[in-house]
């Protein structure tokens, strides 16, 4: 059964806080990895651009609602079970518990997991605003998947 579009837009809220999870994250592996540190910044930086174009991507699907349908299916417990992780990375960053290999290991999961992947698929349109926005994070993800490689 297709989703409706207060459903598709608690879907995207709950994302746009998963992207906000990610830069936190990649902000925690500045500050513990000085060497990489512009590497990570301008990770979580593009995680944060992510975040806001999903917030302007649910104002669009709200304000005009008749040119959305509701799209790719993504379940809520799916990415709070994401974020979860993502909390538990920054926790063992916290605690010194984690190599830089690994978190880059961490890191590549994560850009390659569904949460970070097909944004321009959550609905269904032709306008050209959303699709943008959504296109963006597409794109910037699949830079993160090179640098990370």
């Amino acid at each position: 059964m297709p989703m409706k579009l207060d459903q598709v837009l608690a879907v995207m809220e709950t994302l746009m806080h998963a992207e906000y999870a990610v830069e936190v994250l990649y902000r925690a592996c500045a500050s513990e990895w000085q060497e990489d540190r512009e590497f990570w910044l301008h990770m979580a930086s593009d995680e944060a651009k992510h975040a806001h174009n999903i917030e302007e991507m649910m104002a669009i699907v709200s304000g005009r609602p008749e040119l959305f349908q509701a799209g790719r299916s993504f379940s809520i417990v799916a990415i709070n079970a994401f974020m979860d992780g993502v909390h538990s990375s920054i926790s063992r960053i916290e605690a010194r518990d984690v190599t830089m290999l690994n978190m880059l290991c961490i890191a590549r999961d994560i850009e390659n997991s569904l949460i970070e992947s097909k944004y321009a698929e959550i609905m269904k349109t032709k306008d050209r605003e959303f699709l943008t926005l959504a296109n963006e994070i597409d794109t910037d993800t699949l830079g993160h998947k090179r640098w990370i490689n």
